[in-house]
Parts: C-alpha cells; sequence; structure tokens
C-alpha cells in the first residue's frame, strides 16, 4: 500500500512468473561445467514506493534475464573457477537524486551487464593458504537516452586477495588486499560529473579460538588510505548547479570482538 495522501491509499498488486534452466556436467573427476538460464525480478520495496516522482502512480516491477556459463576446477591443493555472464535488466529500480527537490526513486531505461568472475585458491599446507577473486563488469544503458552511457556506482574492475595463516591451535591470522576501479557517482545516468576514484585498501585480522571462546582483533585500512566510497550527484542550494558529493571511508580503525558460543 502507498500512502498518497491524508486518509487515502493507493493499492499496488503484481505477480511474476520465473523460470530457471540449468545443466552441470562433470567429464572429469575434478572438473564441472555448468551453464545457467534464469528470469529475475525484484518487487518495489514499501519505502521505494512511498518516495517517487510526483504525479507517478507508483514504480514498475524490475524483471530480466540472466544467462551464466563457466567452469570449476578442484584439487587437492589448487582450485580454479571461472564464469561469465550477462545480465538484461527491464525497468532496474534505483533512485535518482536529482528527480525532484529531493530526489526519487525511478525505473531506469533498460540496462545490460556483462562480464565475468575468475576466482582462484592455493593450499599452501594444513597451516596456510591464499585465493584471489577478480571481477570484470561492463555495465552500461542498452537503450533509451543514456544508451551506452555507464551504469553509476559499478566499476569495471575489482580485485581481492586473501591470505590465511595458523600460528597454531589457537591464534590465526587473516589479511587482504582489495582495490577497486572508478565508478560513476550515483545519479550520474549522463556521465558528466566528476567520477569516484578508485581505490585499493589492505585489511589484516588475528582470531584467538579456544574451544567455545573467539577473540577477533581487525584493523581496517592498514596503510590508512584516503578514500571515498561513494558519491552522488545533488542539487548545490549554494551554487544553483548540479554537484557531486563525496562520502569520505574511515580512516585506519581497530574493531574488537568477543564471542562465546553457549
Amino acid at each position: 500500500v502507498k500512502s498518497v495522501a491524508p486518509g487515502q491509499a493507493l493499492k499496488l498488486k503484481d505477480d511474476q512468473i520465473a523460470a530457471t534452466l540449468g545443466i552441470t556436467v562433470k567429464p572429469l573427476s575434478h572438473l564441472r561445467l555448468f551453464l545457467k538460464m534464469e528470469d529475475v525480478y525484484r518487487f518495489p520495496l514499501v519505502d521505494e514506493e512511498t518516495f517517487v516522482p510526483f504525479g507517478t502512480t507508483g514504480l514498475q516491477t524490475q524483471t530480466g534475464k540472466s544467462y551464466e556459463a563457466g567452469l570449476e576446477w578442484n584439487a587437492l591443493s589448487w582450485f580454479a573457477r571461472l564464469t561469465g555472464y550477462r545480465l538484461k535488466l527491464e525497468d532496474e529500480i534505483d533512485f535518482d537524486p536529482i528527480a525532484g527537490i529531493f530526489g526519487a526513486n525511478t525505473n531506469l531505461d533498460p540496462t545490460e551487464r556483462t562480464g565475468f568472475i575468475a576466482e582462484g585458491g592455493l593450499y599452501v599446507s594444513e597451516n596456510m593458504s591464499f585465493a584471489a577473486n577478480y571481477h570484470y563488469i561492463n555495465a552500461e544503458f542498452s537503450e533509451g537516452t543514456f544508451r551506452g552511457n555507464r551504469i553509476p556506482l559499478v566499476a569495471e574492475h575489482q580485485l581481492l586477495l586473501t591470505g590465511q595463516y595458523s600460528l597454531n591451535d589457537y591464534f590465526h591470522l587473516y589479511g587482504e588486499f582489495f582495490t577497486i576501479d572508478e565508478r560513476v557517482a550515483s545519479g550520474d545516468f549522463a556521465n558528466t560529473f566528476q567520477h569516484l576514484a578508485g581505490y585499493g585498501v589492505m585489511n589484516a585480522n588475528l582470531v584467538f579460538r579456544y574451544k567455545n571462546l573467539e577473540i577477533s582483533s581487525r584493523i581496517n585500512n592498514l596503510m590508512n588510505s584516503e578514500h571515498s566510497d561513494f558519491a552522488a550527484t545533488a542539487f548545490n542550494p549554494v551554487t544553483f548547479g548540479t554537484e557531486t558529493g563525496f562520502s569520505p571511508a574511515p580512516d585506519r580503525n581497530f574493531l574488537l570482538t568477543l564471542s562465546y558460543n553457549l
């Protein structure tokens, strides 16, 4: 139900039929091949429906088709996985910060995401292992006014490297390095405003485990990188123009947690 005026309400109702078709083949004991096609959808949330452009009756359900294919190799000391995909969406739901006075939730023109994910891991010993995850994605509007433009907040490249080392039965050390490419700011569908710069961060975590007790001491942003993880275009009443606003990420920070399982 969407409230449209005091004492009035508008009932919204929709239904979707979605199908999934997949196949998995193991030509070798360590090799798995897979293929999947499916319909995807997302109904608008209640809070999204209550904040739409003035004069509209509501948001359309986001629908689309997903295609995925890949291969996976699992050996005793290492594994590798390569997945390619294509996602085509109609009426994608997103927030437009320059719609109206305070922005609004809207349905976008058709969008398309094509990319692949390459993953791998190496088990050096019982105490040490490493893993890597690389994600490439070409995300753009496939039709409409912004055809060919990049979709906001979607990076073309992402890389995650992780490592784990057990000092003994009680102390375990984890480390990770994450880097992400520059992105278009939220709401910048025309791709004309300042972009969100890429960055890289290192994190470390030392964990103590004894029976049901676990103590974790984690350091985020180990190198004290100065960066922003979110940016959006918005109207600036001072300059009477649209600008990009950035939300700075935390500097180096420490998190200590304690848990006990009964």
